[in-house]
C-alpha cells in the first residue's frame, strides 16, 4: 500500500514538471506596446498602416516572425531577432483586397509573434479602413457676382493623399485638378465659373462631383455648393420618399445683416389631409382647391429657418392596392371558363386499412362542350370499386380514371367521388395526391385546366366507417 502511494506521488511530480516545462517553452516572456504611426488606410489605395512595437523581452534572445491570418499582410516578412531586454520593431500592415472591399471603419485584428524557441505571443492591432469617397469633403459658397469658385477640399482622415487626378464637375464648371493632401489638411481649389451656364440657375444648393481614377477604378466624391441669393440667404431643399414623402427647406443667413426669410409650401385638397409640419405656419392662404402655407422669420447672421413637411400616403396607397388586387382577382375568376376543385378526407374502415375519399367538383362558368375529367390514384393505392358514379374508363396499368361529362351550361356543376385504400400503408405527416385535369372545348378551341393540390395530414385523420 505504501509502495503504491509513493509511486503515485512520483508520477504527479513528473507530470507537474512536464507541464511547467511546456508552459515555459510555449509562452514567450514578452511585453509589447503598440504605438500608432498611421493606422488609417484608403480602400482603393495600396497604402499600408504603420506601427512601432515597443518590446520588452524578459527571456533569452530569440528569432521571431510576425503573422496575421485574418486578411492582413504584415511586414517585415523575413525573420528578425529580438534581443533580451528592450527593443523597437517597426511594423507595416497591408489589408488584403478582399478585406478592403468588405470592411470599412475600425477593425481590431489579431497578430502573432512566433519565436523559434520561446513560442508564440499574440496581441491585437487597431486599423481603420476608409473608402476614398468618405475621406474627402467638398464645399463652397457662390455669390451671383462671383467669376470663380473657391472650392474647399478637406481631408477628413489621418492619412496622406498624394497626386490623385480629380475631375470636378457641376452646373458651374468642369475642370481637372491634381490633389495632394496631408492628414486632415484643407485646401482651396480655384475653378472658373461658366457664366453661360449659370444665367438661368435659381439660388439654392447644388451638387459638385469629383471623379477620380484610383488603381484603374473610378471613384466619385461629392459635396454641396450654396448658390446664394442677392441678400445673402442660402436655400437648401431636400426631398425623399415615395409613399411617405419628406420635404425639408432650410434658409440660412450667411450674410452680415439681419434679413427676413420666407418659406412657402403648397398642398392640394387631398395631400393636405395627410401632411404634417415640423413647425406651425405663420399664415395659411387658400386658393380654390390649393392651400399655401407660409413661414416667416427675421434671421440674424448665422441663424436659419428650417421647415420639414411629411406627407404620409400609406393608407390611401394600401386602399388603392387592395382595390387593384380585388379587381384583378375578380377579372381572373370571371375569365376562367371551368373550375376543378379536388379535396380529400379520411375514411375509417372496419378492417383498419388506410383509406381516403376523394371528391372532385367540376363547375362551368361559361357554356363548354366535350368535357372530360381525368384523375390518377397514387402508386401502391387500390381503388374501392363501389362508386356513386363509376368512371367511364379505368386504366389499372396507369392508375388513371376518367369521366365523360359532355356539355355543361354556365353555372352547372358536377361532383365525382371515389375511395382509395391500402392495407399495408401507414401514413405519417402529409400525403399528397396528384392533380386532376379537365379537358373541354370552348368556342371550338380545345382547352384544359388543372385542379388544386389535394393532400391529407395524418394527425388530423377523422372520417366515416365504410
Amino acid at each position: 500500500m505504501k509502495k503504491e502511494i509513493i509511486l503515485s506521488i512520483i508520477a504527479c511530480l513528473v507530470l507537474i514538471s512536464v507541464i511547467s516545462t511546456v508552459l515555459a517553452v510555449d509562452v514567450p516572456k514578452l511585453n509589447v506596446t503598440a504605438i500608432d504611426k498611421g493606422s488609417t488606410v484608403i480602400s482603393e489605395f495600396n497604402d499600408t498602416a504603420s506601427y512601432e512595437l515597443k518590446i520588452e523581452n524578459l527571456g533569452a534572445t530569440d528569432t521571431f516572425e510576425i503573422y496575421s491570418y485574418v486578411g492582413f499582410e504584415m511586414f517585415p516578412k523575413e525573420k528578425f531577432q529580438i534581443n533580451e531586454g528592450n527593443s523597437t520593431l517597426n511594423v507595416k500592415v497591408n489589408p488584403l483586397q478582399r478585406t478592403r472591399n468588405d470592411y470599412k471603419g475600425y477593425i481590431n485584428f489579431a497578430y502573432q509573434l512566433i519565436g523559434e524557441k520561446t513560442g508564440t505571443y499574440q496581441d491585437t492591432l487597431l486599423i481603420k479602413i476608409v473608402p476614398f469617397k468618405e475621406a474627402i469633403e467638398l464645399s463652397a459658397n457662390i455669390k451671383p457676382t462671383d467669376t470663380r469658385v473657391e472650392l474647399t477640399v478637406k481631408n477628413l482622415e489621418e492619412v496622406s493623399i498624394k497626386d490623385v487626378s480629380v475631375r470636378f464637375t457641376s452646373q458651374f464648371f468642369d475642370k481637372t485638378e491634381t490633389l495632394s493632401l496631408s492628414p486632415l489638411e484643407k485646401k482651396t481649389v480655384y475653378l472658373n465659373i461658366d457664366k453661360s451656364k449659370t444665367a438661368k440657375l435659381k439660388s439654392g444648393a447644388y451638387i459638385v462631383t469629383g471623379t477620380a481614377t484610383v488603381n484603374g477604378k473610378k471613384v466619385e466624391i461629392s459635396g454641396m455648393m450654396n448658390y446664394l441669393e442677392n441678400e445673402s440667404i442660402s436655400t437648401t431643399e431636400k426631398s425623399s420618399g415615395f409613399i411617405i414623402i419628406s420635404n425639408e427647406v432650410t434658409k440660412n443667413n450667411i450674410g452680415n445683416t439681419p434679413i427676413v426669410a420666407t418659406i412657402r409650401m403648397k398642398r392640394n385638397a387631398i395631400s393636405r389631409l395627410f401632411t404634417t409640419f415640423s413647425t406651425p405656419p405663420n399664415s395659411i392662404e387658400r386658393s380654390g382647391l390649393s392651400v399655401n402655407y407660409v413661414w416667416q422669420k427675421s434671421l440674424n447672421p448665422s441663424e436659419s429657418l428650417f421647415v420639414k413637411a411629411r406627407t404620409n400616403y400609406t393608407i390611401p396607397f394600401v386602399i388603392i392596392i387592395l382595390i387593384i388586387v380585388i379587381a384583378l382577382l375578380a377579372r381572373m375568376y370571371s375569365l376562367t371558363s371551368l373550375s376543378v376543385a379536388k379535396r380529400v378526407s379520411f375514411v375509417r374502415t372496419r378492417g383498419g386499412e388506410f383509406a381516403l375519399k376523394v371528391t372532385i367538383n367540376v363547375k362551368a362558368r361559361k357554356s363548354v362542350e366535350n368535357v372530360r375529367l381525368h384523375d390518377r390514384i397514387p402508386p401502391m393505392s387500390k381503388l374501392y370499386e363501389n362508386f356513386v358514379k363509376a368512371p367511364d374508363n379505368i386504366n389499372h396499368a396507369t392508375n388513371s380514371l376518367s369521366w365523360n361529362i359532355g356539355s355543361l351550361n354556365a353555372g352547372e356543376e358536377r361532383v365525382f367521388s371515389y375511395i382509395i385504400y391500402n392495407q399495408k400503408l401507414k401514413i405519417v405527416g402529409r400525403y399528397e395526391l396528384p392533380r386532376a385535369v379537365a379537358t373541354f372545348t370552348l368556342a371550338g378551341k380545345p382547352k384544359s385546366i388543372n385542379s388544386n393540390r389535394a393532400f391529407f395530414l395524418a394527425e388530423t385523420a377523422r372520417g366515416d366507417v365504410y
